[in-house]
């Protein structure tokens, strides 16, 4: 075994073990007293503890991130993407400079408030073992560096703060068009914060409509700008572009389907019915297949909430057409994958762990296919990607689609 592979087991086991423990924490922790043992009263203490520390530290790296003095955008930015979207703010939009290191971990931190960060290495692993992305692809810091190379700012979903570059200039076209941006996507997200509970489906069909209304309007403020002092070029920026054509498909993919399809759904909803636009950003869609079919509000698809993680089953969620469409482009013309992505029912993701300790892994993953065709297109693809990653995983057709599975094992 290569020393990346027996990097990445370590890190694995060790992210399945803390979501052990993480669960059977919570689970304890609606015990009674008396009922825990003193060594997991000891664990309980010891977590409580650690999380206290990382608060502290939080609050404190906070203070000092807003130590600098906050930058002060033109109401009339502010008025422009309230007046358009329909919505005010229910607070002022909290604005400050930042450096690309305080930028990165905003972008981070978009997908740790959804999943957490144990989740997201199991999601790294699942990916990887299964062939949606290459091996030692580095998942995370290739999402972080999809969303902010280039990027004239950020929006914190965490701290509900927008973080600009610390070069930014409020009297550049360009610039404000970037503000315009991230002011809608904070706007939405004050009005329609991220759910608690939602699978990646679900966080990517929300994802889509709010930064795609949000790109939208960026281009809207370019048009007026264009019209009123003449044509406004787009900025060069020929090493973002360079830096994000070298990342895995499927986080080209992941990042890119807001400002495509996710602004093309919202344009045409808005040509249509601008009231159902506006209550679509209040209540999205809750599957990338809606989005991708401009399927009509009345006829989108009502998502399940994934069932609480236990100790055995860690992680489940539906991964939708996104990923399914982001999978077969490694094979597959895109043509034919526009064809099956219509015959696409669900999906669902499953990691499981078995032994004292959690030693033997299972993924899954299960795509429905109601018509067989798809199904047999979809097994042809995948056996042809996993042939090439040669990592044990399996494809097999079953009575209701393809089932991709992984097992680790210790040795």
């Amino acid at each position: 075994m290569s020393p990346n592979a027996v990097l990445t087991l370590l890190t694995f086991s060790a992210t399945i073990v803390g979501a052990r423990l993480y669960v059977n924490h919570e689970l304890a922790s609606t015990q009674p007293k008396e009922e825990l043992t003193t060594e997991m009263r000891n664990y309980i203490s010891t977590i409580e503890n650690q999380v206290a520390e990382l608060q502290k530290e939080n609050k404190t790296l906070r203070a000092i991130a807003q130590s600098a003095e906050g930058i002060t955008l033109p109401d009339e930015l502010i008025t422009f993407v309230e007046k358009d979207i329909g919505l005010t703010f229910k607070s002022p939009p909290q604005v400050f400079p930042a450096n690309e290191d305080f930028i990165r971990e905003a972008a981070g931190q978009r997908y740790l408030s959804a999943f957490n960060e144990a989740g997201m290495q199991m999601r790294a692993y699942a990916f990887e073992k299964l062939g949606i992305i290459p091996p030692s692809q580095q998942f995370i810091g290739q999402l972080i560096i999809a969303e902010t190379v280039g990027s004239r700012g950020y929006y914190d979903v965490t701290a509900g703060e927008i973080l600009l570059a610390e070069d930014f200039d409020t009297g550049s076209v360009h610039d404000q068009a970037s503000a315009v941006r991230l002011l809608a996507i904070a706007l939405l997200d004050q009005h329609a914060p991220l759910p608690k509970i939602l699978t990646d489906d679900m966080f990517h069909a929300r994802e889509a409509i709010h930064r795609g209304r949000a790109s939208m309007l960026q281009q809207r403020f370019y048009s007026i700008n264009a019209r009123s002092i003449g044509f406004v070029s787009q900025r060069d920026n020929t090493e973002a572009v360079e830096t994000f054509k070298a990342l895995c498909g499927y986080v080209q993919a992941l990042t890119t389907f807001p400002n495509t399809e996710g602004k093309s759904f919202a344009e045409i909803l808005y040509q249509k019915d601008q009231a159902a636009l506006a209550e679509a950003l209040i209540h999205p869609p809750q599957s990338t297949k809606d989005i991708y079919l401009n399927t009509p509000p009345a006829e989108w698809s009502k998502a399940q909430e994934p069932p609480a993680p236990t100790a055995e089953t860690p992680l489940t969620t539906s991964l939708g057409a996104l990923t399914v469409h982001a999978f077969l482009k490694q094979v597959m013309p895109e043509k034919q994958i526009s064809a099956i992505i219509k015959t696409y029912s669900s999906d669902t993701l499953t990691i499981e762990t078995s032994g004292d300790q959690g030693e033997t892994t299972t993924i899954k993953w299960s795509i429905n296919w109601p018509d067989q065709n798809s199904a047999e297109a979809f097994l042809v693809a995948a056996k042809e990607i996993l042939s090439a990653q040669d990592n044990g995983a399996k494809a097999s057709l079953t009575e209701t689609g393809v089932t991709l599975t992984f097992v680790e094992k210790p040795n």
